[in-house]
């Protein structure tokens, strides 16, 4: 059984919600993962979940690189693919993954470079909050690498059609 979904082929309201049910698990999959992050943070305080939303801020924001490959490599696969271009669609999915993995160091030098200042940015005024979105920071920018690669490895799936992996 073939996991790709030709959208050319048979109903295009049924082939749609193939597509998009899996996309649609791996969103609540994604919220679901914040909310229990800040239940088990709250359990530790309010200041520590203060401080990871501070700290989250700049991990979100960095979140607006990988859409410009995400977007751009899915895009790209999809056309490639739909023209039977299996060895172009290969490399523009090898290019936006080098491009999140070399994003995701040079975004994550940065952010460990500079957290003091972007952690005073805030002016949280509260030295158990500055620290514990410090080391917040520290600890997620270490493990930055995948989170630029995952949507990217998933827009590639999507792009191919396969939504379900």
């Amino acid at each position: 059984m073939s996991r790709k979904l030709d959208l050319t082929q048979g109903k295009i309201f049924t082939a749609l919600i193939k597509l998009a049910t899996p996309i649609l698990a791996t969103s609540l999959i994604q919220m679901a993962y914040t909310l229990t992050d800040m239940i088990w943070l709250g359990r530790v305080g309010s200041a520590a979940v203060a401080g990871a939303g501070t700290a989250g801020f700049f991990i979100w924001l960095g979140f607006g690189v990988i859409l410009i490959s995400k977007v751009g490599t899915e895009v790209m696969v999809a056309q490639t693919t739909g023209k039977k271009d299996i060895n172009s669609a290969a490399n523009y999915a090898r290019n936006g993954l080098q491009f999140n993995f070399l994003s995701a160091l040079i975004y994550g030098v940065v952010l460990l470079l500079n957290r003091n200042r972007l952690i005073d940015f805030f002016h949280l005024h509260d030295p158990l909050v500055e620290g514990m979105a410090f080391q917040y920071l520290t600890v997620v920018t270490c493990g930055l690498v995948f989170y630029f690669i995952n949507p990217v490895l998933s827009g590639i799936f999507n792009g191919s059609g396969d939504s379900r992996t």
